[in-house]
C-alpha cells in the first residue's frame, strides 16, 4: 500500500447521474486502484474504466534520426521516407522523433558491404558505370562519391573491384 500515490481526482459527494471522472497517474505507474470509502454507502457503480499508458496521448511525428554504432549520421531531422548516405559497414538504427521526445532505437540492422577494404585506403580508386564508362579516378572514395549521380557503379581499387549503389 505504501507504493500507491494518491491522485487529486476525487468525488466527495456521490452524484445522482453518471459522471466522467479522470485522473492522471504519475509517470512510471505500473498499476492503479479505485478506492471507495464512506459510511452507510451500499452501492458503488462503475462503468467503462480505461487506462492509457504515459506518453500515448496525441503525438505528432516530426521525423526520424538514423544512427550508425550509436552515432547520429543525419545533420537535420529526416522528414521523408528516404535518406541518402554513403553507406558504411556497421550497425544501423532508426529513431522516431515525436512532439514529446525521441523513441528508443529500432532493432539494429547490420550492413556489411565488403567495400571498406577498398574505400578505407588512401590508394586511388576508379569508378565505372555498368556500361563500362569511367566516371573518375580519385585518391579517396569520399572525394569522388559525392559527385556521382544515383546509380550502380563498379569501384576498382586496392587490387579488387566491388559494386556500389548510390541512391
Amino acid at each position: 500500500i505504501d507504493s500507491f500515490i494518491a491522485t487529486p481526482s476525487s468525488i466527495n459527494v456521490a452524484p445522482s447521474t453518471w459522471t466522467l471522472v479522470t485522473a492522471e497517474l504519475p509517470e512510471g505507474a505500473n498499476y492503479f486502484a479505485i478506492r471507495v470509502k464512506g459510511q452507510q454507502k451500499f452501492m458503488f457503480m462503475l462503468d467503462d474504466v480505461t487506462y492509457a499508458a504515459y506518453g500515448t496521448g496525441e503525438l505528432e511525428l516530426l521525423g526520424y534520426n538514423v544512427y550508425i554504432h550509436g552515432e547520429q549520421i543525419n545533420s537535420e531531422l529526416i522528414t521523408d521516407n528516404s535518406f541518402s548516405w554513403v553507406i558504411e559497414d556497421g550497425d544501423y538504427t532508426v529513431t522516431a522523433v515525436y512532439s514529446n521526445g525521441e523513441s528508443l532505437p529500432s532493432e539494429a540492422v547490420t550492413v556489411a558491404t565488403g567495400i571498406n577494404s577498398i574505400l578505407a585506403t588512401d590508394s586511388p580508386v576508379q569508378v565505372f558505370d555498368l556500361t563500362g564508362k569511367q566516371h573518375g579516378t580519385s585518391a579517396r572514395w569520399a572525394e569522388i562519391s559525392t559527385q556521382l549521380q544515383p546509380g550502380i557503379y563498379v569501384v576498382k581499387g586496392n587490387n579488387t573491384s566491388t559494386k556500389v549503389v548510390i541512391r
